[in-house]
């Protein structure tokens, strides 16, 4: 209901251009289970070391804002075990881009949880920014880059 409202005060109040991803999870920690809804948003990553499994999320629903009475629905429910790791980004992560035009990508992305995934969040997000500028080489970000990492302990 809550993005039901959201989307439909958006439409009504911004311009035919604009629109807002967004994803939003609900998690028990008791059951280590989460229910969300993504609004079009970057699909969050989950990656299960003692698997070695990597997940998308993808979306439940269009963006914010673009059609009015939009209903999002909830995506499937995801349990989380010990040790696994949920990474929510922005795109200017994975499409930072170094001098030749090659974006980061999920590939990298991947790596980093993978090869940093016994780290604390704080340090695995350290990392990723820090491969992240290494790999633009001192050139500017062109788009936000946003990161939230959630460790299940």
């Amino acid at each position: 209901m809550l993005l039901f409202l959201l989307n439909n005060l958006l439409e009504r109040t911004t311009e035919d251009d604009r629109f807002i991803t967004m994803f939003y999870g609900l998690i028990d920690l008791e059951s280590r289970t989460m229910e969300y809804v993504n609004a079009g948003h970057d699909p969050p990553v989950i990656y299960r070391p003692d698997s070695g499994v990597f997940e998308e999320l993808q979306s439940t629903g269009i963006a914010l804002g673009i059609v009015p009475g939009e209903r999002f629905r909830l995506g499937p429910k995801v349990h989380f075990n010990k040790n696994d790791l949920m990474l929510l980004t922005t795109d200017g992560i994975w499409e930072a881009a170094d001098p030749d035009g090659v974006a980061f990508g999920k590939k990298r992305v991947y790596e980093v949880l993978r090869e940093c995934h016994h780290m604390s969040a704080q340090a695995i997000l350290d990392e990723l920014f820090r491969r992240v500028a290494e790999h633009c080489k001192g050139l500017p970000a062109k788009d936000d880059q946003t990161a939230v990492l959630f460790k299940f302990l």
